[in-house]
C-alpha cells in the first residue's frame, strides 16, 4: 500500500518519459521557429519557385539537339563566352586547364577551339589561325 502524499514509483517513472519526450518535441518546435524566424531557411513562395530552363517532356534527340544549337550560336558570337576557363594548374609538361568542366592539356580541343599554351593566370587557344586569350 502507498502512503498518502506519495506516488507510486512506476507512475512517476511513466510521468518523467511522457515530460521528458513532451519537451524535446517542445525544444524541436522552438528551434524551427526560430529558424524561420531567422531566415536562415526560405519560406516557400512563388518568386523561390526555380524556372525550368527547358521543357522536361522533350525527347532526348530534341533535347540534343537543341544544345548543339545553343553552342553553335554561342560560338558564332562570342568565343570566350564557349571558352569558360575555370581553373589553371601549372606543372610542366603536365600542365592542365579546366574548360567548361573538361581537362585539357596543350595540343587537345575543346569544341574547335586547340589549346596551345598554358600561362600562369591565361590559356591560349587558336581557331581558323586565329589566337584568343582567355
Amino acid at each position: 500500500m502507498v502512503e498518502k502524499g506519495r506516488v507510486p514509483l512506476a507512475r512517476l517513472k511513466r510521468t518523467r518519459q511522457w515530460v521528458s519526450g513532451a519537451g524535446s518535441v517542445l525544444r524541436g518546435m522552438l528551434l524551427l521557429a526560430l529558424v524561420l524566424a531567422a531566415g536562415l531557411v526560405p519560406a516557400a513562395s512563388a518568386s523561390a519557385v526555380p524556372l525550368l530552363s527547358r521543357d522536361p517532356f522533350l525527347p532526348p534527340e530534341v533535347v540534343r539537339r537543341l544544345e548543339v544549337e545553343r553552342v553553335q550560336e554561342a560560338m558564332a558570337e562570342d568565343p570566350i563566352e564557349v571558352l569558360q576557363l575555370q581553373a589553371i594548374m601549372i606543372s610542366g609538361s603536365w600542365s592542365m586547364v579546366n574548360v567548361g568542366g573538361e581537362l585539357l592539356r596543350i595540343g587537345e580541343s575543346y569544341q574547335g577551339y586547340r589549346l596551345i599554351r598554358i600561362l600562369e593566370n591565361q590559356a591560349v587557344f587558336a581557331k581558323d589561325g586565329q589566337q584568343i586569350v582567355v
